[in-house]
């Protein structure tokens, strides 16, 4: 019997099994953007409580919670945001400062590196300036809230979803629909 959109409708075996991989595919989307946010909450949360010590400088062997410096040319310049030829290696990283103009084209910088974050730019004419990696506690945490709000929302609108459906299938007994009725007393 076909599905003909009524409450006690059977399925075919085909509408069932395609039925069973969109939950599939749905579930696992649902898990990556839970992922998603998940690493998100968790790292602005512990970005929020950093500090950038820029006289802690790595050493050969050091490369977390020390400054990490990498000399660069200067590749492009686009406003406040920049391209960067690495000397260390054969690519090129971009910067955006979170304010003033970008180094000119040609210019020798050193970026600095903080926990993997490029945090500053050294500009030896115009000395260091903080990209919008550097920690902001303010700004950090409230997109850790933001995250955390997202994630809090996705259990939230399934939970919604399914009490309103619950709600209809207890208002509606076999197709009949009770309604309240409502007595008037003089």
């Amino acid at each position: 019997m076909a599905d003909d959109g009524k409450p006690g409708a059977k399925k075919s075996t085909g509408d069932q099994a395609s039925d069973i991989v969109g939950l599939i595919v749905g579930g696992v989307v649902l898990l990556a953007i839970v992922a998603l946010l998940i690493s998100v909450v968790v790292n602005e949360t512990r970005w929020t409580f950093t500090t950038v010590t820029p006289s802690r400088v790595c050493t050969n062997e050091q490369r977390s919670n020390c400054l990490f410096r990498m000399p660069g040319r200067v590749k492009f310049v686009d406003g406040s945001w920049f391209s960067v030829t690495v000397d260390q290696a054969p690519y090129a990283r971009d910067a955006t400062l979170s304010h003033g103009p970008a180094p000119v084209v040609g210019s020798v910088v050193v970026l600095e590196d903080w926990n993997g974050r490029l945090v500053s730019v050294f500009d030896p004419a115009r000395g260091r300036r903080h990209t919008g990696q550097w920690p902001n506690p303010s700004k950090d945490l409230l997109e850790a809230a933001a995250a955390l709000a997202a994630l809090l929302a996705v259990p939230a609108l399934f939970f919604f979803n399914w009490l309103a459906k619950a709600i209809r299938r207890r208002r509606s007994n076999g197709g009949i629909v009770v309604t309240e009725q409502r007595v008037r007393m003089s």
